[in-house]
């Protein structure tokens, strides 16, 4: 070509290309600056509320556990039968029961951030008037109904469908990492709360925990709140997004339900006699409590590990060995009931056991059936758990009545162990 002639460019596609974004409006840039950004700041956002999601969580179980401990100073002090103080936790575990479905109904009819912090803050308050008590109907009231009621609904069904809506492409982790507060904050309240009483006596170490927990309620309510638009995800079997109805009706619920059901009278009757076993078992008060906390410990540790479980095993095998190592927890115990090293084994190997197939059917739930209605059949999930509960607390005492032992409530619950592995492989959800 001439001089005068203009060259043609190397590459007219790149050219072209370059042009156009070159010429591409700035306000069209912004927003794609924006969307990273969102993107990033959801990120953060999302693991902060596991934090002070988990924070809460932790204090309100700690909450729970100083009842235990604090019995004896309280009965000592206020001149009250210990047998008058035990029945606020029957109390305490009825009005927990139904918290599970009244909560669910709420979880899904005003949002989880709503349900949960004015849960923790009904608890967190509760929690620092337990410090003012000066007659007995005030423990029944402030432990036995307000805790009862808060305790396992807000934490349990709220927080749960909260952390699910946030983190819905991967459950399983976030909510094992929630799921861990129950324990952790029952082994650290549980090491704390003796000291504390030891030093300063039993209504400060109220007073402080109450304090403490409406500082982080207060923190929560500023930064808590719920994705928008949170999504109803239909699980691989293409069940959809269907009624709370239609699901319960399905075989994997009513499967599931039984399954719990079960799992509560093999778990939580073991740690609120923990005391009157351990002493038959030959060990001291002193030990017993020592080793209670552990069990927390180790209720910690099983918690945790179940994510990672579920992902290379699936739900029906993740399960199943959870069951499984329950019931060779109970086989220990029926082999060396008077052994010191058989005490040591089962503590560790119930408390891995303990708390792991929460998070698992939640998440497992919310695959199935979505968020949308996540909440109420969690209620009634768990509310079959805790009816498990209550039997298997009345069954085991009156066993130890008739027969002066706790070892036919390990034979029962060895059988029951092994009914749970199979019903785990049988869970299948809907096609």
């Amino acid at each position: 070509y001439s001089s005068r002639e203009e060259p043609p460019p190397e590459n007219p596609d790149r050219c072209a290309g370059f042009n156009r974004s070159r010429r591409k409006p700035s306000h069209e840039r912004r927003r794609e600056e924006m969307k990273v950004n969102t993107r990033s700041e959801r990120r953060v956002g999302r693991w902060l509320i596991l934090g002070l999601s988990f924070a809460m969580f932790f204090m309100c179980s700690g909450g729970v556990t100083l009842f235990p401990i604090s019995l004896l100073p309280i009965s000592r002090e206020m001149g009250w039968s210990t047998s008058t103080l035990s029945q606020a936790m029957s109390v305490f575990m009825l009005f927990t029961g139904i918290s599970m479905l009244t909560s669910g109904k709420m979880t899904d009819k005003y949002g989880p951030r709503l349900i949960s912090l004015l849960g923790h803050a009904i608890a967190s308050i509760s929690t620092l008037l337990i410090s003012f008590i000066t007659e007995v109907w005030q423990v029944y009231l402030l432990y036995g109904v307000l805790l009862g009621i808060t305790w396992q609904g807000t934490n349990v069904v709220a927080l749960t469908t909260l952390i699910s809506e946030w983190f819905a492409e991967r459950r399983s982790l976030p909510l094992s990492i929630l799921h861990s507060a129950r324990p952790l904050g029952w082994f650290c309240m549980a090491s704390v709360a003796g000291s504390l009483i030891w030093s300063y006596g039993w209504r400060p170490m109220w007073l402080l925990t109450g304090l403490i927990y409406i500082l982080i309620v207060i923190v929560s309510a500023f930064f808590i709140n719920e994705p928008e638009g949170s999504t109803s995800i239909p699980g691989s079997g293409g069940f959809g997004g269907p009624s709370t109805k239609a699901a319960v009706k399905t075989s994997f619920f009513i499967t599931l339900g039984w399954l719990l059901f079960l799992c509560g009278i093999t778990d939580l009757p073991f740690s609120q006699l923990w005391m009157p076993i351990s002493v038959e078992w030959g060990v001291s008060e002193v030990v017993a409590s020592h080793w209670f906390g552990f069990l927390a410990l180790a209720v910690f540790t099983g918690t945790i590990v179940t994510g990672p479980l579920q992902r290379r095993l699936g739900y029906n095998i993740s399960l199943s060995a959870i069951y499984t190592i329950r019931f060779f927890s109970l086989i220990t115990a029926l082999l060396s009931i008077k052994s010191i090293l058989g005490y040591y084994i089962f503590t560790v190997l119930l408390g891995i056991s303990f708390f792991g197939m929460v998070p698992l059917s939640s998440a497992w739930v919310g695959e199935v059936f979505g968020e949308k209605i996540m909440g109420g059949l969690l209620g009634l999930l768990h509310f079959a758990h805790f009816v498990g509960t209550s039997l298997g607390i009345y069954f085991f005492s009156l066993i130890n009545d008739i027969y002066g032992t706790y070892y036919p409530a390990f034979l029962l619950s060895s059988l029951i162990s092994i009914v749970k592995v199979i019903l785990s492989y049988m869970i299948k959800p809907p096609a």
